[in-house]
């Protein structure tokens, strides 16, 4: 997907997400948005640009981090073949997405305090 709003239909669709930017030095995408429809991640160790994110997203276990092209086929087979592992980061990335609610709403209140 390459428009806007493309990538939610993809990962409500999917089992299972890969940030391919992820993987080379590309930097990461949203992984919020595929944790916010219950999409299991998993994630290169290019994530500076959602470095906080991914690191919450692992810790949670919402995301898996991955090291290397041969690493990502072996843990994508390994989570393909476990209903009971992609159930648990689905709903970790589920609650995952839930803390993240909100951003605008608060944003656009610090932002009237600065400016009232």
């Amino acid at each position: 997907g390459d428009s806007m709003g493309e990538m939610f239909a993809w990962h409500t669709l999917a089992d299972l997400a890969f940030i391919g930017g992820s993987l080379l030095d590309f930097g990461s995408q949203n992984l919020i948005e595929a944790c916010a429809v219950g999409t299991p991640v998993l994630l290169g160790p290019s994530t500076y640009n959602f470095a906080e994110a991914a690191f919450e997203a692992q810790a949670c276990g919402a995301a898996l981090a991955i090291t290397d092209a041969d690493d990502l086929v072996k843990k994508a087979r390994a989570l393909l073949h476990d209903a009971a592992a992609l159930a648990r980061m689905s709903e970790a990335g589920l609650r995952f997405a839930q803390q993240h609610r909100g951003a605008t709403a608060r944003t656009m209140e610090l932002i009237a305090r600065v400016v009232n």
